[in-house]
């Protein structure tokens, strides 16, 4: 079976397994545990065989085993004791063009062990390296804990980098749509809703998730305390990104009202102007009608330049009825 696993020493230093150490993945995390390293397991769209194989070596809970394999999870944290079993979405984000794809990573801290695995509901979006961690300076990625922090901040920094590209595409949008020479972009105002709507889902349910979590991450903290502050940040960014989604949602409530006010508006002044052109058309048409019903006794008929007063009177009707129409805006 197919494993991309790495060797983490006590101090950060990382090496590929072999393939005789991956066949026997459970000697080789029991190595690194007497060694205070631990073994980092990293799967990308693994075989449901593959999985459930690999989790009865490494003895991993039924349920978590289950998730993996089926996948469609919500985001949450969970502990089956000492093991810790971390759900979370990726956000798969190219430019403010394109939709937001979703990816899913599942993280099982177990004893000795990180395993890593991520699922993408669009094939046709790249999956984050999770592994680069371990090349960023910036990030503690010596323990197992430090490592598996180091994972989920860079899935939280991508929820960041795409409400960030939410809050200049929203200027953009209330802008436009306050701006009466601007033409409304519809299209572009509901799939600005659907982003957001993802962003909330992924951030505000992992977010409370971690909440609830607190208390089996500080005892994965025993003897690693200098990653509490880390974890902390983890959660004040997941609650600061669930409230910026919330508040860009409320803001797009206003852009979706004032668009819906812009569109009525303009459909009305549509309206007065059908209206308005229908009623400096019916002038000459009811007249046409009238004199078109070869009465003897109408007006006119009998005289020699009668036909050239009405075609005047209905020319001077119709230029009042225009003037009265621009007077009130209707033209």
């Amino acid at each position: 079976m197919p494993i991309d696993a790495l060797y983490i020493t006590a101090t950060g230093d990382h090496r590929e397994l072999t393939s005789a150490q991956q066949k026997k993945i459970g000697r080789a995390i029991a190595s690194a545990r007497r060694a205070r390293g631990f073994v980092w397991i990293d799967l990308v769209d693994p075989d449901e065989s593959e999985l459930r194989a690999l989790a009865a070596e490494l003895n991993l809970h039924p349920l978590a085993t289950t998730d993996m394999a089926e996948g469609r999870q919500q985001p949450k944290v969970q502990s089956y004791h000492e093991p810790l079993f971390v759900v979370m979405w990726s956000l798969l984000y190219a430019n403010a063009k394109s939709d937001i794809g979703i990816g899913e990573v599942f993280l099982y801290i177990g004893d000795g062990f990180l395993l890593t695995l991520q699922r993408s509901r669009d094939r046709r979006r790249t999956l984050p390296d999770l592994r680069a961690v371990l090349d960023d300076d910036d990030r503690p990625a010596t323990t197992l804990l430090s490592t598996a922090y180091a994972v989920m901040a860079v899935i939280v920094a991508g929820y960041t980098e795409v409400t960030n590209a939410i809050e200049d595409e929203l200027e953009v949008l209330e802008s436009q749509v306050f701006d009466e020479e601007t033409e409304d972009d519809a299209q572009r105002i509901y799939r600005l809703r659907q982003k957001i709507g993802k962003v909330d889902r992924a951030s505000s349910t992992l977010a409370i998730s971690v909440q609830t979590g607190q208390e089996h991450l500080k005892k994965l903290t025993v003897g690693d305390e200098s990653i509490e502050p880390y974890l902390q940040d983890l959660l004040d960014d997941l609650v600061g990104t669930a409230s910026l989604a919330t508040d860009q949602s409320a803001a797009l409530d206003g852009v979706v009202s004032t668009h819906e006010n812009n569109v009525a508006r303009q459909q009305n002044s549509d309206m007065r102007k059908i209206s308005a052109l229908a009623a400096l058309l019916a002038i000459p048409t009811v007249t046409a009608g009238l004199y078109g019903m070869n009465f003897k006794n109408l007006p006119g008929v009998n005289w020699q330049f009668g036909w050239l007063a009405v075609v005047v009177a209905v020319i001077a009707l119709d230029i009042w009825a225009f003037v009265a129409f621009k007077r009130r805006k209707w033209l």
